[in-house]
């Protein structure tokens, strides 16, 4: 038996391997970036907090400040993931800064605890923020019905799964383009 570099050990004597590099293809390009960034970064609680902002600040004014300085922290947090993507040009994002910052066990500790914990906690608030806007101008003059919020939240869920079981690497960028360019426009009427 003899010991085969990355192969493990063969029974019929050295065995030779061609060096292909395994990695993920670069799909995300600027224009899907910009739209990735940008919901990363606002998400949906910018469409639930305004109304909340106003009425603990008081006035105008304030709820424009902590606006601006709210973006102002946001803006730091993309460049600071500008800043890693460029140092750190591993696939895996927050797991790849991790591992090369804490190493392996907190890595690995942080994708359980993203794929089952945060991920699905994020995926709920926005689709619950889709479905509270979905239910309101069907009932404009009616207290919205819980029940059939949380039905459109279990549908845009399923809905959403579906979308990324099908050709995700074909269908998600062009969807998150479309929603994103629609937002801008729908923003800038």
């Amino acid at each position: 038996m003899s010991q085969v570099a990355g192969c493990g050990v063969s029974q019929m004597g050295p065995v030779s391997v061609p060096a292909i590099p395994i990695g993920l293809k670069r799909r995300v390009g600027l224009f899907s970036g910009i739209a990735l960034i940008v919901g990363t970064m606002i998400g949906s609680g910018i469409f639930l907090s305004p109304r909340g902002v106003l009425e603990r600040s008081g006035s105008v004014g304030l709820s424009l400040v902590v606006w601006s300085l709210s973006g102002v922290l946001s803006l730091l947090g993309a460049l600071c993931y500008a800043e890693l993507g460029t140092l750190i040009s591993k696939s895996g994002a927050e797991y790849s800064y991790i591992l090369e910052a804490f190493g392996g066990p907190l890595a690995f500790l942080f994708s359980w605890i993203s794929v089952f914990i945060l991920k699905p906690a994020m995926l709920s608030i926005i689709c619950l923020t889709l479905s509270k806007y979905i239910v309101s101008p069907l009932f404009p003059d009616c207290p919205q019905s819980s029940l059939l919020i949380k039905l459109f939240t279990v549908f845009s869920i399923g809905e959403f799964s579906l979308q990324s079981s099908i050709e995700i690497a074909t269908l998600g960028p062009k969807i998150a383009q479309i929603l994103t360019s629609k937002l801008k426009t729908q923003k800038s009427q």
